[in-house]
């Protein structure tokens, strides 16, 4: 499939979009795919959280059943914390943290 046309919308509540992308591309053999879905919310003026869902190995025939179970296990784990309304504040903490943690070498910008 693999455009970036939104497959599904998750959920749209309280300003946030949550879009499903297929990425998903041929592995190794004609009748293999790497599935591949990424996961973007767009929130009311902050950056966008990105998460990537991804299987290897599915045959052709499986491809529509695991995008479904890929999508499923978002929506059960992950869609909930990223509903919460201070879900945009602690992602960009978070994001604040780890480029704090980024070791720069004298002489490289």
């Amino acid at each position: 499939m693999s455009s970036d046309t939104p497959l599904t919308v998750c959920r749209e509540v309280g300003g946030v979009r949550v879009e499903v992308c297929d990425e998903s591309a041929p592995y190794a053999y004609s009748n293999l795919w790497h599935v591949k879905l990424r996961v973007v919310a767009h929130f009311p003026e902050t950056e966008a959280y990105e998460r990537v869902l991804e299987r290897m190995g599915v045959y052709d025939q499986d491809r529509a059943r695991v995008r479904g179970e890929l999508i499923g296990t978002f929506e059960a784990t992950a869609l909930p914390y990223v509903l919460r309304p201070d879900f945009p504040q602690r992602a960009e903490e978070r994001r604040r943290r780890e480029t704090d943690k980024v070791v720069r070498f004298p002489g490289v910008p």
